[in-house]
């Protein structure tokens, strides 16, 4: 049997995405959609003139699975408002399944129950990821350097703006940075965990983020554990902190973002 063309495989991925959501709910997610895209635009530009004093959180929500009983407790949808009240700007969801357990209708049900903008938290290599990520509700989509050609990765940042969301490209060192600032994207991030060893270098990722010029939104991923870790971010080029694992494991995770954040604040 030949293998079908990946224009017949998107087109199937698209009819799975209108049966899984259904016509009507894809509809009236994108209508909320908007608003969540106000709050992002409003974010990049009190960044941007200097307004934001605090620097912002994402905290992250994971559904355990088998593989994830290192995973102690996890961030369920109920759990967001204590996320929002402790000052997060927004809430990143992984949506792959294969690696992290993660899957798109929990972006769904995430999106459905916050108020705050959601991250698309996914290995996006294709158009259809996109399509995908914007009937779910996200407002952001993750884009990573390491997994796409610099055409691909151009076009993945224009598609996804294009649908009305802001795309986050997220870089590794210093070469993938300045493949990242070479987009039009707005928000580029640097992850401080090397995702081959998973050995985290805060200094290292410091560094590259202070490359990032003013006018976009600078993101320090992962390694951020202790209120110690996260006042230090607080004084480098950092915008704004991803922060997964360190909330995740604790029983209370709202709790464990307000204490985290407390007295950082910049100057």
């Amino acid at each position: 049997m030949a293998k079908p063309s990946k224009a017949t495989a998107t087109t199937q991925l698209r009819r799975d995405l209108r049966a899984m959501l259904g016509e009507g709910v894809s509809s009236s997610l994108m209508v909320g959609i908007g608003e969540r895209d106000d709050e992002i635009t409003q974010l990049m530009e009190d960044v941007v003139d200097g307004s934001s004093c605090d620097i912002l959180t994402i905290g992250q929500y994971l559904q355990p699975t088998k593989k994830h009983l290192a995973v102690e407790g996890f961030v369920h949808p109920d759990q967001f408002a204590a996320y929002e009240a402790a000052g997060a700007a927004a809430v990143s969801v992984l949506a792959d399944g294969p690696g992290f357990g993660g899957s798109v209708l929990e972006v769904r049900r995430v999106a459905a129950v916050v108020d705050l903008p959601v991250l698309f938290k996914e290995f996006v290599v294709d158009p259809v990821q996109v399509d995908f990520a914007r009937a779910a509700g996200a407002s952001l989509v993750l884009l990573l350097v390491r997994c796409l050609s610099q055409p691909e990765l151009t076009g993945l940042v224009a598609e996804v703006r294009a649908q009305g969301m802001e795309p986050v490209v997220e870089a590794a060192n210093a070469e993938e940075l300045s493949r990242a600032l070479a987009t039009q994207a707005a928000i580029v991030g640097v992850n401080a965990r090397d995702l081959r060893s998973f050995e985290v270098d805060l200094d290292r990722a410091a560094r590259c983020l202070g490359a990032v010029p003013a006018g976009r939104v600078a993101v320090f991923m992962s390694g951020v554990r202790s209120t110690e870790i996260y006042a230090r971010i607080a004084e480098t080029r950092a915008d704004a902190v991803l922060i997964g694992e360190g909330l995740m494991q604790h029983p209370d995770p709202g709790l464990a973002l307000a204490r985290l954040t407390s007295g950082a604040r910049r100057r």
